[in-house]
């Protein structure tokens, strides 16, 4: 599924449920499972994400990312222990937000976004995600 770097969620069922297909039409992402659907608008698409694995992790994690240093693409892997709504964010030294990379409800997996950084200048980025109640932030450096 494409990302936008600025989602904005204007729906969402919350049930158990694994997600079985997507669409991006126009401005708008529609995810779908056997028991919910979400919609999505989006504006800009700054990357993929894909659901690596479908069992369901014991935590929340976000291993680092790979490569790193990078140029200009990256992947960025986390898990999701339950579904929650996910915050996936790059920001640069001073603290400034460069890109918001998920912003939605997500079922329980392992997920691998793939940033694509030709935007920014290089330098020195943290990544960070917030899920249920988890936040970990991660240095990323980027080399041209």
């Amino acid at each position: 599924m494409s990302n936008p770097s600025s989602p904005q969620e204007v729906g969402f069922y919350n049930t158990l449920g694994t997600s079985c297909d997507v669409v991006v039409s126009g401005s708008n992402a529609y995810v779908a499972d056997y028991y919910q659907f979400g919609i999505y608008a989006c504006t800009h698409f700054s990357g993929t994400v894909e659901l690596e694995s479908p069992f369901v992790p014991s935590q929340f994690s976000l291993k680092p990312n790979y490569p790193n240093p990078f140029n200009p693409t990256t992947e960025i892997r986390y898990a999701i222990a339950k579904t929650s709504k996910v915050d996936l964010r790059v920001f640069d030294v001073t603290g400034r937000e460069v890109a918001k990379l998920i912003d939605f409800h997500q079922n329980p997996g392992e997920y691998t976004f793939h940033f694509d950084g030709k935007a920014l200048s290089a330098g020195t980025y943290f990544v960070r995600l917030q899920a249920g109640g988890f936040a970990k932030t991660q240095k990323m450096v980027l080399l041209r």
